[in-house]
């Protein structure tokens, strides 16, 4: 017989996957305690949480959820990484400090209902956040209105321009 717990862990992390904008097993074998203290305040910053999770209760979470394709990669220690945020920036943040320490790796994870593995989760951690993106979006239409704004005027300044000299050649004369 299944015990409560067990059926409430389960539920709790299907909840917390449904709820996460993207989510990433990662390997944390070798990791200090305070080393690991240490990721989850910075995943904190980048509104994301890791949890250790036993492999067995994550699988039937995921399967729940129709993930099966992740579920091989739960072998060895895990530990889940919500993103609530920006999930790149998540994964950013886990991977550069799996490489700060030289420990851990990022197995696999779901970005916008799309399973990333192996090299594709270093490429994508090495684009721009979500909100560095939306910045140079906003900068590129900034610098476009300007332009635009400019061109208008130019007519305008050039009329103005050639009045004024007209005006100055009737005062001489």
């Amino acid at each position: 017989m299944v015990k409560q717990y067990k059926i409430d862990m389960v539920n709790d992390i299907k909840e917390k996957l449904e709820k996460a904008e993207g989510f990433y097993l990662a390997d944390y074998t070798g990791l200090t305690v305070a080393e690991f203290s240490e990721l989850r305040r910075k995943l904190r910053e980048a509104e994301s949480r890791i949890v250790v999770t036993k492999n067995t209760m994550a699988a039937i979470a995921l399967k729940d959820l129709g993930k099966e394709s992740i579920v091989k990669y739960l072998e060895g220690p895990n530990a889940i990484v919500y993103a609530h945020g920006d999930p790149v920036q998540a994964l950013k943040t886990v991977i550069d400090f799996f490489k700060e320490v030289k420990k851990g790796r990022v197995k696999a994870g779901e970005i916008d209902g799309q399973i990333v593995e192996g090299e594709a989760l270093e490429q994508i951690a090495k684009l721009p956040g979500k909100k560095e993106l939306q910045a140079q979006v906003v900068g590129g239409l900034n610098s476009l209105l300007y332009r635009l704004v400019y061109a208008l005027n130019w007519p305008i300044y050039s009329l103005a321009n050639v009045l004024e000299q007209i005006r100055k050649e009737k005062e001489e004369a």
